[in-house]
């Protein structure tokens, strides 16, 4: 059950890939590439830093706040 429902996402989005690459003009291992090779990795590099800068100041406001 759990395999068949796998393959069938799998499916689902390797043919929405496809459909992308014809609407967008590029191949399909272009699409992959900037999906994940380039934009993944840029985003969890983003929230990474972001969630950095937040826990920063969230320990600066509760310091303050003890004082």
């Amino acid at each position: 059950m759990y395999d068949q429902i796998m393959t069938e996402v799998c499916n689902w989005c390797i043919r929405f890939l496809y459909k992308a690459s014809d609407y967008l003009g590029m191949s399909y291992e272009e699409i992959n590439v900037w999906l994940f090779i380039i934009i993944q990795p840029g985003l969890i590099i983003y929230f990474f830093l972001s969630s950095c800068k937040w826990k920063t100041k969230y320990l600066k406001i509760k310091t303050e706040q003890i004082k």
